[in-house]
């Protein structure tokens, strides 16, 4: 009210999920690989596009606790860190005043969450409501907090969608949309060019061959091994003399998990891959050996997407590499000016190397953009990223 919190409570999802009554179908995916046969609001964000997943939580809350809800906040691990450093430590004197600092906010959340955890427990909303009342008290109190520091934390996060936002009222969910912080899965249409006035220039979307692709991973391990997850991933896309695209996508993983959390865990990862529709799967390989076409789940999403999803385990100290190949739904064609490929981040991901490769043979001589290539070979581009925001890939054909 005024901009001023009039109340704020944390609640255990679980007691939440327990009061649904009836019976929601949930995604296949998670029927058959996490054998649930039921869909609650703690799997209500399955689907990659915050406003569908924030609009089934609205639905999934009013229809277990009775409450209306105006709008729906994503936050990540990642934010809550920054917002730490900025913060400083906290003491929480119902824990014997512990201590928890940036560097160890995973660590002791999770340990007063999990710790002697039986069905019934609060401790989870107990140690989470500590730690938030204490940072509220220390962002609107007497202490004196560095705008200079915290307006740029915030600024980052919605640039690589650590914090997201969806409004029932259509006005506010606009606002967010334009501003890039809804978490919309993007449509596979190349962006448009503007000229000197502002205007787009048609021509340019009419010559521009649009591609499309975007990682989205699902824990379906009932853990928080996400946090101990190094990944990278490699792009690499090669144009046949007839124009044919075909892509090789490579995911490195390694699970660092290790007995100083908690138990050592699994990595129980439902990967997908979202590419333009049409996209025809030439193989999945993991770990060197082929995985057969029932292993595999093929879907459309969108209308305009075609997406692949197979079930990656990745043990504690062990590593794994996926490597998706697929060709694309038709060809460059002879008025092809120019090539755009949108890498779309999954929202609230970590941040991890990215590498991007293109090789055309010279009848289709293309040249980087908007960013520079550091191969000195002849009919390849090749640039080294990461994955903290989306990336737009554009090319001029020569």
């Amino acid at each position: 009210s005024s901009g001023k919190i009039v109340d704020f409570k944390i609640e255990d999802v679980y007691t939440a999920d327990g009061q649904l009554k009836g019976h929601v179908d949930p995604p296949p995916a998670i029927r058959k690989y996490l054998s649930q046969p039921n869909y609650f609001l703690r799997d209500s964000n399955f689907d990659p596009d915050f406003a569908i997943s924030a609009a089934l939580s609205s639905w999934f809350l009013q229809k277990e606790l009775g409450k209306e809800v105006d709008g729906v906040i994503g936050l990540n691990l990642t934010l809550a860190q920054k917002l730490m450093q900025v913060v400083g430590p906290i003491k929480l004197s119902d824990f014997g005043n512990e201590e928890v600092s940036d560097a160890n906010f995973f660590y002791k959340v999770n340990y007063f969450s999990q710790d002697n955890f039986f069905p019934g427990s609060t401790q989870k909303k107990d140690i989470l409501t500590a730690v938030t009342n204490e940072i509220t008290m220390k962002m609107t109190g007497n202490t004196q907090i560095n705008l200079g520091q915290l307006l740029p934390i915030i600024k980052q996060s919605l640039e690589e969608k650590n914090i997201l936002f969806y409004f029932k009222d259509e006005t506010m969910q606009k606002f967010v949309e334009d501003h890039g912080w809804a978490g919309r899965m993007a449509k596979v249409v190349c962006v448009a060019r503007k000229d000197g006035n502002g205007q787009q220039i048609t021509s340019y979307i009419d010559s521009c061959f649009p591609d499309y692709l975007s990682i989205i991973e699902a824990n379906l391990g009932v853990n928080k091994v996400n946090y101990f997850i190094n990944k990278s991933t490699v792009i690499e896309k090669k144009i046949s003399p007839d124009g044919q695209i075909s892509t090789t996508v490579t995911l490195s993983y390694e699970n660092l998990n290790n007995t100083t959390f908690n138990q050592p865990q699994t990595y129980v990862n439902y990967l997908r891959i979202f590419v333009p529709v049409g996209s025809k799967l030439v193989s999945v390989i993991l770990n060197n050996a082929p995985l057969s076409p029932s292993d595999i789940d093929t879907d459309v999403y969108a209308n305009d997407k075609t997406v692949f999803g197979v079930l990656v385990k990745i043990a504690p100290g062990n590593k794994g590499v996926v490597k998706i190949t697929y060709q694309s739904p038709r060809p460059l064609s002879d008025n092809t000016s120019s090539y755009q490929l949108f890498y779309q981040k999954q929202a609230g991901d970590k941040n991890s190397p990215l590498v991007f490769s293109l090789v055309f043979p010279s009848m289709y001589r293309f040249l980087p953009e908007n960013f520079a290539s550091s191969t000195a070979r002849d009919y390849e581009i090749y640039y080294t990223t990461d994955t903290s925001v989306d990336r737009i890939f554009e090319m001029k054909r020569e």
